[in-house]
């Protein structure tokens, strides 16, 4: 049971960004508001491998990358 509990706050912990997840974020938005799509998706692809967490914010990073993926085809 208390192995149980343990996964399970594991879990629970990693729902929630670290701070250096929140501190990629911010960067990758400033590359953003300069238009630098590909870079900004590979900070956070770059990221996520040092820590799982940045995968918070899966959805924002498929994003970039959709984008990033249109303008090189523009």
């Amino acid at each position: 049971q208390m192995e149980q509990q343990k996964q399970d706050q594991e879990k629970q912990d990693n729902l929630r960004p670290s701070d250096y997840a929140k501190a990629l974020k911010a960067q990758a938005d400033s590359l953003l508001n300069e238009w630098r799509y590909r870079q900004a998706h590979r900070l956070m692809e770059d990221g996520q491998r040092r820590d799982p967490s940045v995968g918070f914010y899966r959805e924002y990073i498929e994003k970039i990358g959709t984008v990033a993926d249109i303008e090189e085809r523009l």
